[in-house]
């Protein structure tokens, strides 16, 4: 089991993935992170260098069209980000598989002949 009080791995990779395709990053509750914002906008930014960072408290938006359609259709999917990231996971997830019965010529299976 993991300790108390600390984020399962599943949780934690989906906010990396969420954030490496993120046209836009709202970071609320900024008002909690006394000292701590410049990090987390950091770690934001390294996981995501095109993305928007927006800092909030209580989840107020002074203008929406910072959020709303912000890239105008020119976000990360259009540069072709997400495919990047679903192909890269794919490849992972295939130099992994181990199903012997497998058809799927993307993975790289070892074969082995008596």
């Amino acid at each position: 089991g993991s300790s108390e009080g600390s984020l399962g791995g599943g949780v934690c990779d989906l906010i990396v993935e969420q954030t490496e395709v993120a046209d836009v990053v709202l970071l609320n509750k900024v008002d909690l992170l006394p000292g701590q914002l410049s990090d987390v906008e950091e770690l934001v930014a390294a996981l995501n260098p095109r993305a928007k960072i927006l800092t909030t408290k209580f989840g107020k938006i002074d203008n929406l069209d910072e959020i709303l359609a912000y890239t105008k259709g020119q976000g990360v999917a259009i540069d072709g980000v997400v495919d990047d990231h679903k192909d890269f996971v794919k490849a992972a997830d295939a130099q992994n598989c181990s199903d012997p019965d497998c058809t799927d010529e993307s993975h790289g299976h070892s074969h082995s002949h008596s």
